[in-house]
């Protein structure tokens, strides 16, 4: 199963906001990936905490595969 929405922290956890605007939150039990040069690549948790923590109001495209 494939579920779409964006990248962000909440308290320093990383979520998937969905565009209904339900978070969920994520873990190394997904496999994420984010959406960059018209193509999905993967990415840990701890890669999306130190990316989103370092830039305010950034937004990631992704997916997550449970």
């Amino acid at each position: 199963m494939e579920t779409f929405g964006t990248l962000i922290l909440k308290n320093g956890q990383p979520f998937l906001e969905l565009p209904i605007g339900e978070t969920i939150k994520l873990n190394d039990s997904f496999l994420i990936e984010v959406f960059l040069d018209n193509e999905y690549h993967p990415i840990s948790c701890d890669q999306v905490v130190d990316t989103i923590s370092g830039v305010n109001g950034l937004s990631i495209n992704a997916r997550i595969k449970i």
